[in-house]
């Protein structure tokens, strides 16, 4: 996990100006992030909401016999394992990508009776024309996504859900016309709202890098659950001395509109107070993520 402090562009609506300071972590993988929690920790003075108690709307109902202090070391177990209940529910959505993913180019074979690589079965059965070469491999292009997953406290767990469900839909369709995915979750917030010229923050983290399989139950929870920022997002923010000491050991602006990254091609945003009701509804999140695709260019069909 790689902590820094630089300057980045302003909240996504712009309103707080062009360039801003930030404490930025930038985790290389799931595994990297989860260790870095593991064995570092937690900074003094800083909040304990990581651990709290469990709460209807901020846990999955399968952590409710967890107890308060254990909390993280359920999350960082699901974020390895993955949600298998989500994935689950998810599967009609999934299941295209899924059977057909096409997540890598595959090389084209052109075979003769010389060549550099042998085919035995072409051999076997008698056809002369049973070396082989490598053509050239197609290239694919490639759709860069982060999806923030910081939400304001009143957010309900299904609102997440639902949201999740329907950025699974965006990633099969983009998937289906031949584009290959990265994904990314980040949690970013300003905190100039509740302190004025105070800092902003933006984690980041990917979970599933271009060419690699989709880990089904590992993105289900990172997209469909509100562990990832109520438990593991917070337990970071636990860790680091020098966000414990600009947040003064609070967890971000519920009402940020959160950051505008630079290094993806769609970011997804947050879910903002006045919305959280709406994203309950599948077909508003649906639309919603299918607007935003479409402001950058990517058809949802």
């Amino acid at each position: 996990m790689n902590w820094t402090t630089e300057n980045i562009p302003a909240p996504a609506n712009g309103q707080h100006g062009e360039i801003i300071g930030a404490r930025c972590g930038r985790a290389n993988s799931v595994e990297d992030m989860l260790t870095y929690i593991e064995t570092t920790p937690r900074i003094d003075g800083a909040g304990e909401s990581s651990e709290k108690a469990y709460g209807v709307n901020w846990d999955i109902v399968e952590a409710k016999d967890t107890k308060a202090g254990e909390m993280v070391a359920f999350y960082s177990d699901l974020a390895r394992t993955g949600y298998a209940k989500a994935r689950e529910d998810l599967r009609d959505v999934m299941v295209e990508v899924q059977a057909g993913a096409n997540d890598a180019p595959r090389p084209d074979f052109y075979y003769d009776v010389a060549g550099s690589i042998p085919s035995v079965p072409a051999y076997v059965s008698g056809d002369p024309a049973s070396m082989m070469e490598l053509g050239e491999a197609p290239i694919k292009p490639t759709c860069r996504i982060s999806v923030e997953v910081g939400v304001c406290w009143q957010a309900k767990a299904k609102a997440i859900y639902m949201r999740g469900v329907a950025i699974l839909g965006l990633i099969n369709s983009l998937e289906r016309q031949g584009i290959n995915v990265e994904l990314s979750i980040a949690y970013t917030c300003d905190m100039m709202r509740r302190l004025h010229d105070g800092p902003s923050i933006a984690f980041v983290c990917p979970i599933r890098e271009l060419g690699q399989a989709f880990d089904l139950d590992q993105i289900a929870f990172f997209l469909a659950t509100p562990g990832p920022l109520r438990r593991i997002g917070f337990a970071l923010m636990e860790r680091d001395k020098e966000t414990v000491k600009l947040t003064h050991g609070g967890y971000g602006e519920g009402a940020s509109s959160g950051l505008a990254l630079p290094d993806f091609d769609i970011v997804f945003p947050r879910i903002l107070p006045q919305d959280k009701e709406k994203w309950e509804d599948a077909t508003f999140a649906h639309d919603e993520i299918a607007k935003v695709a479409g402001d950058k260019g990517y058809s949802t069909r």
